[in-house]
């Protein structure tokens, strides 16, 4: 990264994790003064022994949490080491009380507040790492079947994990919580009809990037040429609007608030964290071919009419 992009990401990453340690000390601060609110979090057969007992270790994840901050918004070189070793508590936290609620059917607030948590300390200390920006690797020359292939592969992968694999422990966790799912007669129509067209948009963007830019979605084995056509002629980024809208397909089918939350929660970090460093990538690659194609398409809104590529100064 460039040193004003690395210093945004440091402010950016170091801000969340200032946050998360207010946050964990303020989560602690309720459950002391109001003893009532333990039972939404704990497991009731285990009593509070078992959700006070975390209070040592959470104590030093927002310890740990708040230097990480201070030291990124200082610009100190120790600061990204502290985010992930934050990071990796807090992923530690988050898969140990998603067990218990697998087993138990409890601690279901407890996995609500910490798979957020969890997936934002991995997205700022990557951000804050450069890691979003040194995943980019060029694809190597290979026969157009073989990206196409690949490309397969990956969409297979993704949409198995976050359309088939999520969705349904989120409508888990909102039935214990006791949050309520909508009904009605045309949602498993308008959630087919709204999967079916964004897949297709989806799997159509994938072929032109396999095609045309001779290379796969995916960062590491990303496309060797600009691609502008096809769906890309329209909007700037058709993979991420079809990934967003199947998700939120999904929820309608399954009448789920939170999975819809999910989808649309997934296209704001994607905007926020991924998207500047897969811009960054492009314009250096491509310079001014890519800047006036940015300049031309919107991220999210499509065109009136396709995009057409002229000559610099044309």
């Amino acid at each position: 990264m460039t040193g004003t992009a690395s210093q945004a990401a440091d402010r950016l990453a170091g801000g969340y994790f200032v946050l998360q340690a207010l946050l964990f000390g303020a989560w602690w601060l309720a459950l002391w003064l109001r003893p009532g609110l333990r039972a939404a979090f704990g497991v009731n057969a285990w009593g509070d022994a078992w959700l006070l007992s975390f209070g040592p270790a959470d104590a030093a994840t927002g310890l740990a949490s708040l230097l990480a901050g201070a030291g990124l918004l200082r610009g100190r070189s120790w600061a990204r080491a502290a985010a992930w070793a934050c990071t990796g508590a807090v992923g530690y936290a988050t898969l140990y009380c998603t067990a218990v609620f697998a087993r138990t059917g409890g601690a279901a607030w407890a996995v609500v507040a910490m798979l957020p948590a969890a997936a934002a300390s991995c997205a700022a200390a990557a951000a804050a790492s450069g890691a979003t920006t040194g995943c980019y690797r060029v694809a190597r020359p290979a026969a157009t079947g073989w990206n196409l292939a690949k490309t397969a592969a990956q969409t297979t992968v993704f949409w198995g994990i976050f359309l088939f694999l999520l969705p349904p422990g989120i409508v888990a966790l909102e039935r214990a919580l006791g949050l309520p799912a909508f009904h009605a007669g045309w949602q498993r129509g308008a959630g087919a009809a709204l999967f079916a067209l964004a897949g297709c948009l989806g799997i159509g963007s994938g072929i032109v990037v396999a095609v045309r830019g001779k290379g796969t979605p995916l960062p590491p084995d990303t496309a060797r040429e600009l691609v502008v056509s096809g769906p890309y002629a329209w909007v700037r980024n058709p993979m991420a609007v079809a990934g967003i809208a199947q998700g939120v397909a999904v929820g309608i089918w399954l009448g789920s608030p939170g999975v819809i939350a999910y989808a649309l929660t997934g296209g704001v970090a994607w905007h926020l964290l991924l998207r500047p460093s897969e811009e960054r990538d492009l314009e250096a690659r491509f310079g001014e071919p890519y800047r006036r194609y940015r300049a031309a398409v919107r991220c999210w809104l499509p065109r009136i009419g396709p995009y057409r590529p002229t000559p610099a100064g044309g």
